[in-house]
């Protein structure tokens, strides 16, 4: 109902100081002021203050109705009477009417004036609700049970009618809420007119249901009633204040069928009635009725039984677009999902709805969407089709996902597609030691390098499975991700959430199919080459020029015939689902010649002395052989019988053409270390080194005393130093490292670092107890254990523990991993905290013990609220960041430690979002390093432009890392560089592309990101005056005590 600030009420009033026979009224008006008062007391003080609206009255005098003046202020002329009325309105003596604005005559009888409301009066019926609903209420169900329902409103809609589509085909149940009212304000009546009201005088609903044609020809109108209001009013009884018209029809039988459209309409009108008098008789004459103004407000149900198609289905799609769209193999994260072309003739598109599964393996290989999995996807985004565009979404880790759209019309019929995506990130492929890649005419005896029979066909052949030579890395979930997939299963009522498994709405197109990948371990295609040459295949580059595919097949026949001394070599190239490749290479050489003797008898010397046999004799002989060489010899002595009395058979020694001189690749320590001199206070050691190819760019020398190690850099080429300043009695340690210019690996400098006495951060395996795995790195696991310290407590930690079967190398790289964190990092509130290490459990091999931290990678973090809102409180947390990020480099930076891979991913969070800098330690070096070191290297995405030449690293390149890592940051985490590939991003640097502002910085972060990336290194400002300049623009973190462990055990390999 409306509410007036404005209200008028008017009273008849005598005015005393005039004569009795005037007819003078009066209007008292109200107005509104506001006034502050206390909304809430207590005994001490208001607690609470509000505005509230308070009432001024004022009094206006003028004649009434029916009465007069001539000029003299007294109303003393009467106007107007029972026969010539005119309300409401103005009468004008001496027999004129003028009808107030929205009434007028309805016919030429003077006793009729005025009684036609018009239709500008329709604005003071208003109709406050119209909301209709349909339902379906099951029969003989005990208790009765509404089933489901719709339900439209057309309230406060303006006119406008509110429809709703619908797929709901069974209605048993119509209701409808509606009300109205009808507000007149008219001047008060003059004394012939006795009574006047005014109010709702009639209103119904009407429904009209109307169809699609059966044939030819338009719809037509299957229902058409009229249904009264629950209570009835009339002109002469009509409702003044607020109508109330509620309507059930319980027994609602109409069949509804697509296409149709079923109307309800709420029509109110809205009239009165008005009562005159005979002044001269005082007698009330009967009712005159108004004649009423008519409002409506309807309400639409649209019904829509077919469900979206895409235009694939009906071969009408003009742009190449598809039902969906994934990666359906990919190393790259996160994946985009892209959906176009579905349309809806009836109730049009409305959304889309994305859901992602990751898949399990069935007890027989395949994969499948748990049941009770179904409808619990790792993410279902809804899409409106007013907003569809492409989608990202970053998978959890490998595997086989499930990608399930549903395309929905305003009707809410669906059709659901779904697509695969094998996430492999960091699989590769390798090649089965214990099998190879051969011609089958070379002999086995000689390792399938020679072949003998110069009209032999060449045929080329690997193990008929490439399980037994090609395979993948990681076969514990490849053999997981390669299984048949099975059907979704059906989910809702009636089966409505279903994927058929004909048609294009299951994937049934590219590499990654429903269906197995045909070979088990993940191998799709082979392609072979061949050439021959006369130079032992030397000539041959690594690839060829051209292959021919052979598909899957594991023989390949070559027609060319070898000449003698030819070399075959022949090219296999295996790929994968994800496109690695892999290229094996053979050579095979023909030689159909024997061996050439180059002294049959010249050679024999009888006779010939040799200590301690009595009779002996010698036999020389020289044979060679250019082709292949000499296999073995075989010596026969046979007695005139032809009996054998002697055999012997002696292997051939392969003798090759020296053509260069490389030096020796090796990387050696100082040898024949020795003291050479002792003093009273003073010892000089002295030492060589081997010849090596690598130039050698750091020696030290390392004195323990103990327990502490003092460390002295030497020059590279000395082969001497003397001692100081030492105490008689006591036992000092010396140890010698080195460093080589291509050995950027310190894993055996700290790996071979020893200690005269137990160190204070060694622990007794007995004080830490294994709790969960958390995770599985690349030669380590990583354990959530407890840690008991001397005092009983327990102290919840990480322990990273070697695989086991772990070789001798891996125990090296953890004791070094030990050692370098033992030695050189020491502690800071930003960088990863070592805890201990357990150093003499055979069974474990060295363990590594840091603090455990709740926290997770600053990645993962800042892509959390990729589409949320980024208020004033997340922006604080990334300047906190920032900052801490830059202490703990500074830190790092002092201790002479060059980060090398700092991305955010490195970066891990406390639970109350302290940052610690992880993912550092022992270098390794470009050479030999083992497959972790190969995983955990800094991708060109995060790596300065001297990196990318080959240069050494330098704290000036974590400098540049550390600006791509803001950019991470203010971008809530995209990948840097997102559209350029890794191997053009050197020479795009080189020419001066940069990456824009990030979305969330601001220009003074951004114009440390630009400084950050400067080209020339020494431009570049040091981690000390970045964390100066952060602090002193933004409002430092807190300190936190808090650690954490290495992101690259856990995490695995960085982005690409």
């Amino acid at each position: 109902m409306a509410v007036s600030t404005n209200v008028l009420t008017r009273k008849r009033v005598r005015d005393e100081r005039a004569d009795l026979a005037m007819k003078c009224c009066s209007s008292v008006g109200c107005r509104y002021v506001t006034r502050r008062v206390c909304a809430y007391q207590t005994w001490a003080a208001c607690c609470s203050w509000k505005i509230i609206q308070e009432t001024q009255y004022y009094t206006n005098y003028f004649c009434c109705n029916g009465w007069t003046h001539d000029g003299n202020q007294i109303c003393n002329l009467r106007v107007c009477s029972h026969e010539s009325p005119c309300y409401p309105g103005t009468c004008i003596p001496p027999n004129g009417c003028n009808c107030d604005t929205g009434f007028t005559n309805p016919t030429s009888l003077l006793t009729d004036r005025c009684l036609k409301i018009q239709d500008v009066k329709v604005a003071d019926l208003q109709i406050f609700q119209m909301q209709v609903r349909m339902s379906y209420w099951p029969r003989n169900m005990t208790p009765p049970m509404e089933k489901y329902a719709i339900l439209a409103d057309s309230t406060n809609l303006n006119g406008a009618i509110d429809f709703l589509w619908s797929n709901r085909r069974n209605f048993n149940n119509l209701q409808a809420t509606c009300s109205s009212q009808f507000s007149l304000s008219v001047n008060y009546p003059p004394p012939y007119v006795n009574n006047v009201t005014f109010g709702i005088v009639s209103a119904n609903v009407v429904v009209l249901l109307t169809k699609l044609p059966s044939g030819s020809g338009g719809s037509f109108i299957s229902l058409n009633v009229t249904i009264p209001c629950d209570r009835q009013v009339t002109s002469t009884a009509p409702e003044t204040q607020l109508f109330m018209c509620n309507i059930t029809n319980p027994n609602f039988d109409r069949v509804i069928e697509h296409g149709d459209t079923m109307q309800v309409t709420y029509k109110t009108s809205g009239g009165g009635f008005r009562r005159l008098v005979n002044l001269n008789t005082n007698t009330v004459l009967p009712a005159q009725t108004f004649y009423s103004v008519e409002s409506s407000r309807s309400v639409e149900f649209r019904f829509d039984y077919q469900p979206p198609t895409h235009c694939g289905e009906t071969s009408s799609c003009t742009n190449g677009e598809n039902m969906l769209t994934v990666s359906e193999v990919t190393r790259t994260n996160p994946v985009k999902i892209v959906w176009n072309g579905w349309q809806d003739s009836d109730s049009k598109m409305f959304r889309y709805s994305m859901e992602v599964f990751k898949m399990t393996k069935t007890s027989d290989g395949k994969l499948e969407i748990r049941n009770d999995k179904a409808l619990d996807p790792l993410i279902n985004r809804e899409v409106m089709h007013a907003a569809l565009g492409p989608q990202e979404y970053t998978l959890p880790g490998p595997g086989m996902y499930s990608v399930i759209l549903e395309a929905a019309d305003l009707g809410n019929n669906t059709k659901y597609v779904r697509r695969l995506c094998l996430f492999d990130p960091d699989s590769q492929i390798t090649v089965d030691s214990q099998q190879r890649l051969y011609v089958q005419a070379a002999n086995q005896q000689t390792n399938y390098t020679y072949i003998n029979n110069a009209s032999a066909p060449l045929v080329v052949t690997w193990p008929d499975t490439s399980a037994m030579l090609f395979t993948k890395m990681k076969l514990s979930w490849l053999s997981f991700c390669v299984g048949a997939v099975l059907p979704y299963p059906v989910q809702l009522e009636d089966g409505l959430k279903n994927i058929p498994t004909s048609t294009t709405r299951e994937d049934h197109e590219g590499r990654r199919t429903v269906d197995s990948i045909g070979n088990e371990r993940g191998i799709i295609n082979f392609k072979v080459s061949y050439n021959k040459d006369h130079e032992g295949g030397k000539i041959q580059p690594a690839n060829p020029p051209s292959w021919n595919d052979i598909g899957l097949s594991t023989t390949y026949t070559i027609s060319d015939k070898l000449s003698e001394g030819d070399t075959l070599t022949v090219w296999v190239k295996a790929t994968d689902y994800v496109n690695n490749e892999l290229v094996q290479r053979i050579h095979v050489t023909l030689d159909s010649t024997p061996p050439q003797l180059q002294t049959a008898n010249t050679g024999f010397r009888m006779n010939e002395i040799v200590p301690g046999i009595p009779f002996s004799s010698k036999f020389e002989i020289k044979v060679n052989d250019d082709e292949s060489g000499i296999w073995y010899t075989q010596w026969t002595f046979k007695l005139s019988n032809g009996s054998i009395l002697y055999q012997q058979r002696q292997e051939g020694r392969q003798k090759t053409d020296l053509t260069q001189l490389n030096g020796t690749k090796e990387y050696y320590p100082p040898q024949n270390v020795r003291v050479s001199q002792v003093t009273a206070d003073s010892a000089t050691i002295t030492w060589t080194f081997p010849p090596s190819c690598f130039e050698r760019t750091d020696v030290w020398v390392s004195v323990v005393l103990d327990g502490r190690e003092t460390k002295t850099p030497v020059h590279p080429d000395a082969t001497s130093y003397t001692l100081g300043g030492l105490s008689a009695g006591s036992q000092y340690r010396v140890v010698m490292n080195s460093a080589y210019r291509a050995d950027e690996d310190e894993i055996y400098l700290y790996g071979s670092m020893t200690f005269g006495t137990r160190q204070n951060w060694q622990l007794q395996s007995d004080s830490l107890t294994l709790l969960d795995h958390l995770m599985e790195g690349k030669f380590a696991n990583i354990f959530k254990a407890s840690l008991r310290a001397a005092n009983s407590n327990k102290t919840t930690v990480v322990a990273k523990l070697l695989k086991n079967g772990f070789s001798k190398d891996d125990a090296l790289k953890m004791v070094a991993k030990i050692n370098f964190f033992a030695t050189q990092v020491d502690s800071h509130d930003n960088v990863i905290h070592f805890l201990g290490a357990v150093l003499e459990n055979s069974a474990w091999g060295p363990v590594m013990v840091l603090e455990y931290c709740e926290g997770e990678p600053l990645d993962k973090w800042l892509t959390s609220y990729k589409g949320k809102r980024v208020d004033e409180q997340v922006m604080d947390k990334l300047y906190q960041f920032s900052i801490g990020i830059a202490k703990g480099m500074e830190y790092l930076a002092s201790k002479k430690i060059v980060h090398r891979r700092l991305a955010a991913r490195n970066i891990l969070l406390t639970f109350i979002h302290d940052v610690r800098v992880a993912g550092f330690g022992p270098q390794h070096k470009d050479g030999d390093q083992d497959a972790e070191a190969q995983q955990t290297r800094v991708p060109a995405k995060w790596a300065a432009p001297e990196v990318l030449a080959n240069n050494i690293p330098t704290e000036k390149s974590d400098v540049w890392s550390f600006g791509v890592v803001l950019w991470e940051i203010f971008s809530m985490g995209d990948t840097p560089y997102r559209e350029i590939r890794s191997q053009e991003i050197g020479s795009r640097l080189e020419g001066g592309y940069r990456m824009n502002k990030p979305e969330y910085s601001d220009d003074e972060h951004y114009k440390l990101m630009k400084q950050c990336w400067e080209y020339k290194p020494n431009r570049r400002p040091a981690f000390k005056e970045i964390r100066g300049r952060l602090c002193q623009n933004f409002s430092p973190i807190r300190n936190s005590s808090d650690f954490y462990y290495d992101t690259n055990e856990l995490n695995g390999r960085p982005q690409p």
